[in-house]
């Protein structure tokens, strides 16, 4: 049954003050998103972040139940996987929106399937934005008949953006600086994103448009020359076949974040209030 509490339209809440948090903020106290008010739900007060979100008439709070109660428009998570395992249920219990950044949480069952099943029951919309790449359009319009039977990922990164994944410390991988291009992985998506959870978001929302986190098969690849994350996506099927290619700057705050993610989140809150939407 859905909430019947009236939410604020002009009020959007935010999880998460790193990278992507830092640029929903920049872009709002710069009067780029259609809101009037944001709360920041942040565990650990900062005072610089609280100041700044003071400033623009904004509120913070170190309670999930704070930010509820102020019956945002919209909640948008970016936190990191640990922040949808603790956070989201309880959101969209509350029969509020949420966009959701850390996508490859979803890879695990015990998070996606109760998530997708109270939303429905409360009425609430989980938004996944496209991250660091496009297309996924195009991905969920060739499976939307069958037609889609094969999508392969590959992701080419700089070393010091892949040296803290649980995959690279545990393997002892990358210790020594690289003179080449080595694939440190290839497989199917689901594993990626247990081995790779601050690097393959986008894998995740690649797995969720098409087909599926066990048949999406990922490549990643440390490059020491590489100035950008490159993400590669190669789709095939009774449709044709199609191939994107995303070459994406590097956040400054955070080598492992693309400025593309921080600047598709900012631009999720921008869509809420068109008129004309992309789907």
């Amino acid at each position: 049954m859905a909430s019947t509490q009236t939410t604020s339209r002009r009020t959007f809440g935010l999880i998460g003050t790193g990278a992507i948090g830092g640029l929903v903020l920049d872009a709002f106290e710069s009067g780029r998103l259609p809101y009037d008010r944001a709360i920041v739900f942040a565990r650990t007060r900062r005072p610089s972040i609280e100041a700044r979100v003071l400033r623009v008439g904004g509120a913070v709070v170190d309670d999930l139940d704070a930010l509820i109660a102020a019956r945002p428009a919209v909640v948008l998570e970016a936190a990191g996987h640990e922040a949808v395992r603790t956070y989201a249920l309880r959101i969209v219990k509350s029969g509020l929106n949420l966009i959701l950044m850390s996508i490859g949480a979803l890879a695990d069952e015990t998070i996606r399937t109760p998530l997708e099943g109270i939303a429905r029951q409360q009425g609430a919309t989980v938004w996944l934005p496209s991250g660091g790449v496009g297309g996924l359009d195009a991905l969920a319009a060739a499976r939307a008949l069958g037609d889609l039977e094969r999508v392969t990922h590959r992701t080419t990164k700089h070393p010091q953006g892949l040296n803290t994944a649980p995959y690279v410390v545990e393997g002892g991988l990358l210790r020594e600086p690289l003179t080449e291009p080595i694939v440190i992985y290839r497989g199917p998506a689901r594993e990626a994103l247990q081995h790779f959870p601050q690097n393959v978001n986008v894998a995740a929302a690649v797995s969720l448009a098409g087909i599926g986190f066990d048949r999406t098969q990922v490549e990643i690849v440390a490059d020491p020359s590489a100035l950008r994350s490159v993400h590669e996506i190669h789709a095939e099927g009774r449709f044709g076949a199609f191939t994107l290619r995303f070459e994406n700057a590097m956040d400054p705050v955070n080598p492992r974040t693309s400025r593309l993610a921080g600047l598709s989140a900012v631009a999720a809150l921008q869509r809420r209030h068109g008129v004309f939407r992309f789907t």
